[in-house]
Order: C-alpha cells, then structure tokens, then sequence
C-alpha cells in the first residue's frame, strides 16, 4: 500500500479509501454486520488507513457497523472520515447545515463511530438555505473543542469551494483540507473548475465512484440490456426513472460509440499491464496529482482486493495516459475552451486581425452617431480591437461629444506588441497599456476598464494592485472582468472584499441561447455578489439570427458563418463551425421557436434572442455589434416597449436547454426544498418574476 498526504496536510492517507455506502441492512441489498466487518479486516491487512463514511448511509447504520469494528481497534492507525448535511429524522431541523444540525450530528456520529474524534468531517454538498459563514463556525468549534481534527468538503462546484476556501483563508476558519468529488473516466466535468481550486489552493481531491457504478468494470455488452442480478446498472436498467449519479441509465451509454472506443481502449491497456479493467480506470486517477486517495466500494472480499491492487506495484505509461485522456475527453465549453486557448503561451488569438473585413473610420463614426441618437451611452472596445484602430476611431469621434454623457469601456491583457512584457496582466503592461488606450481614446479617464482575461503567468494580486492605482490616480472609474470561469471569479471577488482592492462591478461573457454554461458558474457569483453581467456575441456569430437554412452551407457573403464555413481550423467562439449546428436537431427546434415567437411579437429573430438576455436579472445590458446602421437598428429595437411572456421566456429555456452536468444537477437536487429568502437566490431569474428560470 502506498500512502499520501492528505492535500497540504501533514496527514498521511492509504491512496485507497475504502468507502463504506455498501454497509448496511441486507434488506436493502447491502452488506450485513458480519460481512461488512470482513471487508474491513481484509482492508487493514492490506495496510489501508482510511475508511469513508456519513451518517446518512443506511441512516447511521453504516457508522455503527464502522464504530463496532473500530472498538476493537487501535483508533490511532486509522484515519476516520464521515459527513453531515443529509436527513437524519423528521425534524424541521434534522437536514442541512445549520450550527444545530452539525453539532447534533457530530455528537450522534460520535457515538455511532465510538470514538471521541473524527478525523476528517466533511460537509455532504452545499445548503442554499443557510451561509457558508453559518457551518464554518460550527466545524470551527467542533474543532477547537478537540471533536474533529481536519474539514473537507464534497459535491460543491467551482465558484462555492473558491469561496469557502476565501472564507478560510480571511475569516479565521479552519482550512479546508479536501473536496470529496464524483470523478472518473466518464465524469471529468470537475477538471474545469473544482480540481483547478484544488490544485491552486493545495486541496486534496478524494474521487468517489471511480468506476461510475460500474460502468467502467468492462463487465457489460452493447447491445445487451444488463439483467436486474448484475448490480446497480441492471437494476437501473429496469427502470431508468431511478437513474442517479452511482447508477446512471443504460440507454446513456448503450448506443454511445465513445463510450465503446473508451471501453475497448482500457481493455487494450489492462492486457498490455496485465491489469483488468476497473484496475485501469482506477490507476488512471491515482496517477493525477490532485488525488491521494481514491474512495472504492466493495461488496466481497474478492472484488476488495481486486479493486486494491491498483494501488502500487505497477504504473500506467505517459502513452497509456494519454490514451486513456483523449479516449475519455469531454467536450470543452465556453469560457474554458477560450481560457486554455489564451493562456497557451500567453497569446491570445480570440481575434485574429485580418479577418472579418471591420467598417472604416466614416462607416464606425456614422454607427457612433446613430447610436446615441437611439440613447445609447455605453460604448466597449478593447485596446486589441485592430491593434488600437478601433480605440483610435472611438477616440476621434468622442472629442466631438459631450465626454461626461457617454460611458467608455475598454480592456487589458492581449499582445500589442512583440516585446516580451507586451501581453499579459503584469504591472508594467497594465501601466503601458492604460496610458496608450487614454491617448488613443483622447480622453484623461476610463469609466470601465477589464483584464480581458485570465493570466496563469500573474498572480490577480498584482493586477488587481496595478489597477488599484489607477483608480486612485483618476485614469479609471470602475473595474470588470471578461472570460473568467467560477472559481476565477470568486477568487477576484473575495480579494477585492478582503485586500482593500477596489470591487469590480461586472463580467462581460459569451452568453446567448446557444452559450448557457455560464449560469452554472459564473453568473451564480454575479448574482450572490451583485455584479452586472454583460454577454458578448448575443447572436452567437449570427447563428442565432434566423438566416442560415438547414442542408445550405453559407457562402463567404453570408458574414462570419460564410467565411468559416469554407474553412473550419478557422472557427472561433464568435464564429463557430457551421457543421456543428447543421444536423443538429436541437438547434433547429430552437430557431423554429424563435421564428414563432417573432412572429407572435412582431419582432426580428435577432431582436427576441436580444430581449431573452435583456430579462435576465443579471443583465443591465447587451453588448451588440453593427455592421451597418439597419442592423444597428434592429438590434436596438430590442431594447425597449415590449417584453417576452413568462410562456414565451420558458420555451426559449426549455428549448435551449444545455443539459445539467455533475455537480450542478445534484447540488440543484439537494436543494430543492431548502430555499431561504433571508440569503441570496443564486439562480438567474427573468426580471420582474419571482419564478427561477435555470437549466434543470
């Protein structure tokens, strides 16, 4: 057995978990007291220290077959973690994360366990209805008063464990050592936010369900329907409505060609290591450097050892791993996909110079002039727009205006030139790159001044200090952010509350009824810390403007579409590949409806996807391009006398609908009766409604 640390921790942890859901009543289809009792011998000789359970499994039975066991024990070799937060009786009371609740529990788990500490006491999933500042102060004092050593979190997605761990950091808590996360060969989701906190923050991650309830055991055929005898899966596939994240549906899978790429290729290694299947799959996660230890379940003693041979002895090859990471990719949504893209070798492509054929100094100022006699005040560039062209076109035009009636954003970070401090958020790039965007501008002050992105090569306390400065110098009013991701986000948040930086007021984002990964991370930090959201391409490129005909792919005269549709390596966030939406049915049902619900309005397919954002309460405003003055009309004709139905905002939910990934479906359905109106509701909701309109 090997043995790791515990995160940043000085505790040492066997690298396999044994979990204990499957100890239980035998009515339920679990382990009895006898049996349950053999895994654990076997699993201390074999050298594991480190046995998971919570109070909610088998509610408490679990706990006392554990505490039976460990009695007969030395407590000292064994490292003991259980949770809190689930239902544990029929009390108002008896669920959640209240301070009542936790210290109830703790002592009942106490004596469950028979011990008079519990080495790892983790929170079960996040608790709408009460702060996070509420179940920190209670772990808190359960570990002053010597109940519980170290805290651990599990099933929170990115934005929640940055904050916690922020909390932890400012707020005289107890640092979280841990996040216990569903994570697997078919569930990489939590490599986009929550292992990216992880890694930053020094957390060790805890994978439960590494073989996703035995979808990665290499045990079922395609095509053949898993019968009721062979586990969690065939009992499922009975009856798909009991689909969860530890059984999921057959039919998800059955029909998947990746899937079966996937699973014929950890066939293919397993001979290659003289391995089997599941041994892979959990090698493949005890060789990721965020994981000490891997939670795994048994039910016998032979599929015990089985599963625990993976832990030493043999490694996976770099080849090996790579297959196995490019067989079980997942698709890289909007922001990371963008994210990656500029922070590989800290260049940022997002828009390529020579390309979309932009308007000329009469053309822009005749679109300047129309739009403020439309009312419009709010103008946003970015110092890379053209390489300063369209700041210095801006610039020419805004002398001639009233400056104090107009608000001028502008953005940092991408290359505007070939020195080496040329890019990024350094200081002196920020410094240098305000002072030209001012004279180009030809104004003495910014009123909304972004980074434009991520920089994995700048601490944010550095670019939030740079601009820091300048608002204190008077050369910029307010600060934003654009293309963050959650925990990105809470992080500049928390730092602006706690190290005295001035507080950023808004996220510019892709946003738009084909782009709604957004509300799972990002807005929900908008919307607890009150920061406006501004979505950029609200016609996702023109794809959402009702031109394009299914089966005709667009000429180069049909805009951006056109132009990459001959070309896909050319495709981009604001320009994506026409084959991705061709034969998609989903997306011809959404602009369908789109076309229906124009019409019911009187409307422009442009003007409702426009007016769908602008009835999101974390929207103050849509940032829209004009190519000519019609278009420019049009678009802003969306902005005022008239609004969708409640109906109408539902079919365009329902029809854009992304789908709801781990861990958002299970926090959203762990919270679904724990709804306080006291704290923030961090769904995004249509204005002027009290219903929540959120992927589900």
């Amino acid at each position: 057995m090997e043995y790791n640390y515990l995160g940043k921790t000085g505790l040492r942890v066997s690298n396999i978990c044994l979990g204990a859901m499957t100890f239980g009543s035998p009515q339920l289809g679990k382990l009895d007291k006898e049996g349950s009792h053999k895994i654990l011998d076997r699993f201390a000789a074999l050298g594991g220290n480190f046995i998971d359970t919570a109070n909610v499994y088998t509610k408490g039975v679990s706990e006392t077959i554990i505490g039976e066991w460990l009695a007969k024990q030395k407590r000292e070799d064994f490292v003991i973690a259980t949770k809190v937060r689930g239902q544990m009786g029929d009390g108002v009371n008896d669920i959640g994360l209240c301070r009542k609740h936790i210290m109830a529990s703790c002592e009942a788990s106490l004596k469950r366990l028979q011990t008079n500490y519990i080495d790892l006491y983790q929170i079960h999933g996040w608790d709408l209805a009460t702060p996070p500042e509420e179940w920190l102060g209670a772990l808190r004092d359960l570990v002053s008063a010597g109940k519980v050593r170290y805290i651990g979190v599990c099933n929170l997605c990115g934005w929640q464990l940055q904050k916690v761990v922020e909390l932890c950091k400012n707020g005289e808590y107890p640092p979280i050592v841990s996040l216990q996360q569903q994570y697997n060969l078919l569930c990489r989701h939590p490599e986009f936010e929550e292992l990216q906190v992880c890694k930053m923050e020094g957390l060790g991650v805890l994978p439960w369900s590494p073989l996703k309830g035995g979808m990665l055991t290499g045990k079922y055929k395609r095509g053949q329907k898993p019968q009721p005898t062979a586990g969690r899966i065939g009992i499922v596939a009975q009856d798909e409505s009991k689909a969860m994240q530890i059984a999921p549906a057959w039919s998800q899978y059955d029909n998947n060609a990746e899937y079966w790429k996937l699973v014929e290729g950890m066939g293919r290694i397993a001979k290659e290591t003289d391995k089997t299947i599941p041994q892979v799959a959990i090698r493949w996660l005890l060789q990721k450097d965020v994981v000490p230890s891997v939670i795994i379940g048994a039910s016998s003693l032979q599929q015990l050892e089985d599963n625990m041979s993976a832990s030493h002895g043999w490694r996976l090859s770099k080849d090996q791993m790579e297959e196995l990471d490019n067989l079980s990719q997942t698709d890289i949504p909007y922001p990371y996909e963008m994210i990656l893209r500029i922070g590989k070798d800290r260049d940022n492509t997002f828009y390529p110079q020579p390309f979309w054929g932009k308007l000329d100094k009469a053309g822009c100022h005749e679109i300047l002039d129309r739009f403020i006699a439309l009312g419009g005040n709010f103008i946003d560039t970015a110092n890379m727009y053209t390489k300063g062209v369209s700041e210095t076109i801006i610039g020419e035009w805004l002398v001639k205006q009233n400056r104090e009636d107009l608000v001028i954003a502008t953005k940092v970070r991408s290359p505007m030139g070939d020195g080496v401090n040329d890019i990024g958020l350094s200081r002196k790039h920020i410094m240098a790159s305000c002072e030209a965007s001012l004279r180009r501008l030809q104004t003495n002050y910014i009123d909304l001044y972004y980074v434009h992105g991520w920089d994995d090569a700048t601490p944010p306390e550095e670019w939030m200090g740079a601009l820091t400065d300048l608002v204190n110098a008077g050369k910029v009013r307010y600060l934003g952010v654009s293309n963050l991701c959650g925990w990105q986000m809470q992080k500049v948040v928390n730092l602006c509350k706690y190290e005295k930086y001035p507080l950023i007021v808004c996220l510019q984002q892709q946003y738009n009824l084909l782009c709604r990964h957004p509300e799972f991370e990002e807005f929900q930090v908008c919307k607890m810390e009150g920061l406006g959201v501004l979505p950029w391409s609200p016609l996702k490129g023109g794809m959402l403007s009702g031109k394009y005909k299914r089966g005709v792919r667009p000429q180069i005269s049909a805009g951006r579409i056109g132009v990459v549709a001959q070309d896909e390596s050319m495709a981009l966030e604001v320009a994506p590949a026409w084959s991705q939406y061709d034969q998609n049915e989903d997306f011809w049902k959404l602009v369908e409806g789109m076309e229906r619900i124009a019409k019911e309005n009187g409307k422009t397919i442009p003007q409702v996807a426009i007016k769908w954002l602008l009835q999101k309460d974390v929207v103050p405003s849509v940032v829209i391009g004009a190519n000519s003055l019609q278009q420019l009309e049009d678009n802003i004709s969306a902005a005022h006398n008239w609004k969708l139905s409640k109906e109408q905002m539902e079919e365009l939910d329902s029809l854009s609908n992304p789908g709801t990934p781990y861990p958002y479906e299970m926090i959203w359905r762990m919270n679904a009766i724990r709804v306080n109106s006291f704290n923030h509701k961090f769904r995004v909701k249509c204005k002027d409604s009290q219903e929540d309109f959120v992927i589900s």
